[in-house]
């Protein structure tokens, strides 16, 4: 069992890394891609029309501003796949505290997935995008790591 893990996620790529002392730098150790985040929104939405309202004024109707996008349902769907991954991986006892790095409305998405048992071994929530820096730029980022790991 690795007993810390650290998760550093954006909208299109979420990155799992562990560590057990302070002598070993974090290892990444998987690696999650949205590919649906790198495509134009006009090629994830599908052909059937979008819900309209109609002010029966008798203008044509318009585009309810109140649907997600579907950028934000991909994202909303790969917080979901954060989630139960991290939810899985809990459950079978594959760490022991957890370090989320991520914008607050992916972290609200990927926390919607977790027990109270998962919540409870959160050791800190960073609000940043550190998708794409070190493994050491990433760890200078945690103030809460178990004591050995700073």
């Amino acid at each position: 069992m690795s007993n810390v893990w650290v998760v550093v996620a954006d909208a299109s790529r979420a990155r799992f890394f562990r560590g057990s002392s302070i002598n070993k730098p974090l290892e990444e150790f998987h690696d999650m891609v949205n590919e649906e985040m790198r495509q134009d929104e006009r090629e994830l939405v599908t052909d059937k029309p979008g819900r309209f309202h109609d002010d029966s004024s008798g203008n044509t109707p318009q585009r309810s501003s109140a649907e997600p996008t579907a950028k934000e349902h991909s994202k909303e769907s790969f917080g979901k796949t954060i989630g139960k991954y991290i939810e899985n991986h809990r459950a079978s006892g594959d760490f022991k505290h957890i370090s989320l790095i991520a914008e607050p409305k992916l972290l609200g998405y990927v926390r919607k997935e977790f027990s109270n048992a998962t919540e409870e071994s959160i050791l800190e929530e960073v609000n940043k995008n550190l998708t794409q820096q070190d493994e050491e730029t990433i760890r200078g980022k945690l103030t809460r790591l178990p004591r050995g790991f700073k």
